[in-house]
């Protein structure tokens, strides 16, 4: 997985598995964005949305409010254990089908 990290800000990328991703970050993102560039999929989430939900786009064939299999937010202690010294905090997407397809490459931005 390629990735990038400024001061409240991540960007990189990684395959889709179909199965739910772990994105791993010293913050708890407040916004994701998340592209998939071989199936042409968009999604859209921010901290005001439910977990696992987000706005997906299908380019030129659909767009809904989805509120399963898209972005969960990761607190503290939910994907590390704090007392081994690697605690991380990050989000998880989800296995929407246009989203998390396997083998498809995947794009995501986060911000605090």
């Amino acid at each position: 997985m390629a990735s990038s990290l400024l001061d409240g800000m991540a960007s990189g990328q990684l395959e889709g598995t179909g199965t739910a991703l772990e994105v791993k970050l010293p913050f708890t993102p407040r916004v994701v964005e998340l592209i998939n560039v071989d199936g042409d999929v968009r999604l859209e989430w921010d901290h005001t949305m439910v977990e696992g939900g987000g706005f997906k786009i299908v380019m030129g064939t659909s767009y809904a409010l989805i509120t399963t299999g898209g972005v969960t937010p990761m607190e503290l202690n939910e994907l590390e254990d704090y007392s081994s010294g690697s605690a991380w905090r990050g989000f998880k997407i989800g296995t929407d089908s246009d989203v998390n397809a396997s083998g498809e490459t995947i794009h995501y931005r986060a911000w605090a």
